[in-house]
């Protein structure tokens, strides 16, 4: 079992012990309701476009972390994939 494998089986035991995914689309749930009474007409929308900086950030520096090349030509085909789904 390669390090990759070994970590991804203790993230989704970690996920399924703690029910953390649950957890995360009742805080994203409440995030969204508070911008839909704020008057955000697209409140998903809009919280997406708040965290896929970090998820980029965190994305690009899980990738240094393990060595991975091409991160930069990774990251700029998700860039491509989601202006096409907007």
């Amino acid at each position: 079992m390669s390090p990759n494998d070994q970590d991804k089986e203790i993230v989704e035991r970690l996920i399924a012990e703690t029910n953390l995914s649950a957890r995360m689309d009742a805080l994203i749930g409440e995030i969204c309701d508070k911008l839909r009474e704020y008057g955000v007409a697209s409140p998903h929308k809009a919280f997406n476009d708040l965290v896929d900086p970090f998820r980029e950030y965190f994305m690009l520096e899980y990738e240094e972390e393990r060595g991975l090349e091409d991160a930069g030509e990774e990251v700029e085909d998700d860039e491509e994939e989601d202006e096409r789904s907007y």
